[in-house]
Order: C-alpha cells, then sequence, then structure tokens
C-alpha cells in the first residue's frame, strides 16, 4: 500500500512527505504518520514538522493494526499508537484518512479513497475529523465532527 501511495500522490501532483515526524506527536519516541498532504512546499525539507503545516494526513492501516499476525505483531501497542495519533488529530482539527488493508489491496480503489478524501478537505467538504475507508469496522471508528469541537475553532 505504501508504494500506491507514494505514486497516487507524485501522479498527482500533491505536495507530501511520507512516514511523517510531526512536533507533540508521540507516545515513548515520536511517532510516524504515514503520509502527509503539506499546504507549503517548504516543509517538504523539514525533519519535524508543526501541525499548521499539514493539509491533512493518511494512515495505511494493516493487519496488524486489526488482530495479531504471524509477524508477533504487538496489538495493544498498535492500538494505543492508533488511539494517540486520532486524539491528536481531533485536537489540532486535522484531517485524517484511515485506510483499512482490504481497501488498499487494489490500486484503483485505493486512488478514488485518496483523491476523494483529499479534494473533499481542499473543497472544505468534509464532515468529520477522522475519514474511514468502506472496509473499517464500524466497532473501530471514532466520528467526531467538525461541528462538535466548532466553538474550538473559533
Amino acid at each position: 500500500m505504501e508504494e500506491y501511495i507514494e505514486k497516487i500522490l507524485s501522479e498527482r501532483g500533491y505536495l507530501y512527505k511520507t512516514e511523517a515526524k510531526v512536533e507533540g506527536l508521540k507516545n515513548k519516541s515520536s511517532l510516524r504518520i504515514d503520509a502527509v498532504i503539506l499546504k507549503d512546499e517548504k516543509s517538504i525539507s523539514k525533519d519535524i514538522l508543526n501541525d499548521n503545516e499539514i493539509s491533512c494526513s493518511i494512515e495505511l492501516d494493516g493487519q496488524f493494526h486489526f488482530k495479531e499476525t504471524s509477524f508477533g505483531n504487538d496489538l495493544k501497542g498498535q492500538l494505543e499508537r492508533d488511539g494517540i495519533k486520532n486524539e491528536f488529530s481531533i485536537e489540532r482539527k486535522i484531517p485524517l484518512l484511515r485506510v483499512h488493508y482490504e481497501d488498499g489491496l487494489k490500486y484503483d480503489k485505493l486512488e478514488k479513497i485518496v483523491v476523494d478524501f483529499i479534494e473533499n478537505v481542499n473543497s472544505k467538504n468534509i464532515d468529520n475529523v477522522i475519514t474511514y475507508s468502506e472496509c473499517y469496522p464500524e466497532d473501530m471508528r471514532i466520528l467526531v465532527s467538525y461541528e462538535e469541537i466548532k466553538e474550538d475553532i473559533i
């Protein structure tokens, strides 16, 4: 999925950074966001971004975000890190797209999900801080609308 994301963002001409570190996003150490769309090309060369430099972010959630795998992943730790990224996005009002691994298997489907999300963010046609791809389990979704946090924005 990671190669697909880079290809999609590059071919569409988006300013982006993959494996991005953002100031204040950490657990025991800094956490990385799979891909961020930047507001300004000056941010591309920075090692650590400020949240106000980010238009939106994308997390590609592989199997290890949902279940124990044969790779010996730490599911509890992964869910904790995912929760930290969700809360960070909500607190900083940065639109976040979480893509379920099954939605990222086919390039065309992933491209539509990503491009639609970015276009909706750019046109301010987005209701919730976190957007989930189609296959994302309902019981794992956190829906926080911009209306709910509107008073924090003003």
